[in-house]
């Protein structure tokens, strides 16, 4: 009991202290300057000037330790110290030129929720780190605008449609090179690939480009066919491309079109139109800020916006697709 009442008065004096630290050191500081330059230190200069001119340098020392103590509460109450220090620590340059911004990140993010969820913070961290803050891309999309034209839906269920994309590729730099691709994936029904594409054209700022100089790649499974094709930029920091393809299969087998995005995406307007042999039903996948219908009001039409945040890599849009 005694221990704990004798911490407890030592850690009231401790703030006591610390709070009137600047005219503590005043009082000292002057005490002591004058007792050395009372009767009693005069007659020991007398016999030895070395006690006096400690004492005066004692005294002067500590009382510019209270000037200074006292300036610097001063600086610390009007916050220009912590204004400071905050400007620094947070600063963009200061962060431009640390080589270890994603260890910087996880030590931020696990300070944030770690203390929730201790057993999820290393995988959700490279989760956002790959996937949706993908640091190794360069470039990103904006303006990006889907028209889809379902032209039929036969009477042996095979839809039929055209896919235009008019996006802007905004790049890191003019040196950077930029990979633009296109993929289309399809389901594979008891191993065969139920896919008929064709790309039609691709424009680069308005300018056609020969299709049988791009390159194509097709990944083929048990369960599905992906091809890609692949388009090398460079030279510019914005880019605008155009392409268009026509595709048709069977809604018996795949009766859901998905449209994600492969990298960051700012502002996006889809239209679709349809016949009337069509019902169709427009989803959101995976967005934090869904999109929002278009102030467009005629039959068999459907018309989407997203102006509001970003769609990140693997979100976009998906139609289900049925028949009246």
């Amino acid at each position: 009991m005694i221990e704990k009442d004798l911490k407890y008065y030592l850690f009231k004096f401790k703030n006591w202290f610390y709070a009137h630290m600047a005219w503590i050191l005043f009082i000292i500081g002057i005490l002591i300057l004058y007792f050395s330059s009372t009767y009693t230190f005069s007659q020991v200069e007398e016999q030895n000037n070395y006690w006096k001119d400690l004492s005066e340098k004692i005294g002067i020392s500590v009382f510019s330790s209270g000037v200074f103590t006292a300036v610097l509460k001063s600086i610390q109450f009007t916050g220009i110290f912590k204004k400071e220090i905050e400007s620094v620590m947070l600063g963009t340059d200061f962060i431009k030129n640390r080589n270890d911004l994603p260890v910087l990140w996880k030590s931020v993010s696990n300070a944030v929720y770690k203390s929730k969820f201790p057993e999820l913070s290393e995988d959700l961290n490279n989760l956002i780190l790959k996937n949706y803050l993908p640091i190794e891309d360069n470039y990103y999309y904006k303006d990006f605008r889907v028209t889809i034209a379902i032209t039929e839906l036969t009477e042996d269920d095979i839809i039929k449609f055209t896919q235009t994309c008019i996006f802007k590729v905004i790049a890191l730099s003019k040196e950077t090179e930029v990979l633009v691709k296109n993929s289309i994936q399809n389901d594979k029904i008891n191993g065969q690939d139920t896919l008929n594409e064709k790309l039609s054209y691709i424009k680069i700022d308005g300018k056609g480009v020969d299709i049988s100089e791009i390159k194509k790649d097709e990944t083929s499974t048990d369960e599905n066919n992906v091809i890609d094709y692949t388009i090398k930029l460079k030279g510019k920091l914005e880019y605008l491309i155009e392409k268009k393809d026509v595709r048709e299969y069977s809604i018996l087998n795949d009766n859901t079109k998905l449209f994600r995005l492969r990298h960051l995406t700012k502002e996006m307007d889809v239209s679709i139109s349809y016949p009337d042999n069509v019902n169709l039903t427009f989803f959101n996948i995976g967005l934090a800020n869904n999109f929002e219908h278009k102030h467009v009001e005629h039959p068999n039409y459907v018309g989407r916006v997203h102006k509001t945040g970003v769609i990140l890599p693997h979100q976009g849009f998906g139609l289900a697709i049925r028949k009246v």
